[in-house]
């Protein structure tokens, strides 16, 4: 078997054991975290990533490729080729996701939004930081906000996998650098290169 076929075989199987669990158990935390077991064990297995496989970005920072799919757009996993520099704007997911690193180490940035005396948005506050690591995994619900800063000094990859596609997403949230409130989807969000 090619490295291709193991990585699809990979892939599915994290596809299908995790739509199992989601349906046995439903979304709660400890599936999450059962789940994130799963994508950091995949993440493990940088053999079946290889930068040859997956084109470094030509524009910009990063190149976003679909590894797999389960039914209805549901349960995607995903493949991200970053350079040193590669930055996001502090932004939600609408569906929990799971980020984990099989190459360098990404900074994710975690944020609240904040309310001011009237109880109106007032921005977001940074509240937290977490690195991820090779064969490391971090999940988000799809209100949690983050952003995500690649300063690696070589070029890495990372797997992301979520509980809707991106692609079909159309109401997620954006934060600029002055703290407004903008649509994720169509102001900063670059399109899939497709299936490998």
């Amino acid at each position: 078997m090619n490295v291709a076929d193991e990585r699809d075989l990979a892939v599915r199987r994290l596809i299908e054991e995790a739509s199992a669990k989601m349906e046995k158990d439903g979304p709660g935390p400890d599936t999450l975290a059962h789940i994130r077991q799963m994508v950091a064990s995949l993440a493990e297995r940088a053999d079946l990533f290889p930068l040859q496989d997956f084109a470094l970005p030509k524009e910009g920072k990063s190149q976003r490729y679909k590894l797999g799919s389960g039914a209805d757009d549901r349960f995607v996993l995903y493949l991200n080729t970053v350079l040193p520099g590669k930055s996001t704007f502090p932004h939600n997911h609408k569906t929990w996701a799971i980020v984990a690193s099989v190459l360098g180490e990404e900074r994710n940035r975690i944020y609240k939004r904040k309310v001011d005396a009237n109880g109106q948005p007032a921005g977001i506050e940074l509240v937290e930081e977490k690195i991820v690591g090779p064969g490391d995994a971090v999940v988000f619900g799809p209100e949690d906000i983050h952003s995500v800063h690649y300063e690696d000094v070589s070029p890495g990859v990372q797997i992301h996998f979520y509980g809707q596609a991106l692609e079909t997403l159309s109401n997620r949230s954006g934060f600029d650098a002055a703290g407004n409130e903008v649509n994720y989807n169509k102001s900063m969000m670059k399109p899939t290169a497709g299936k490998v």
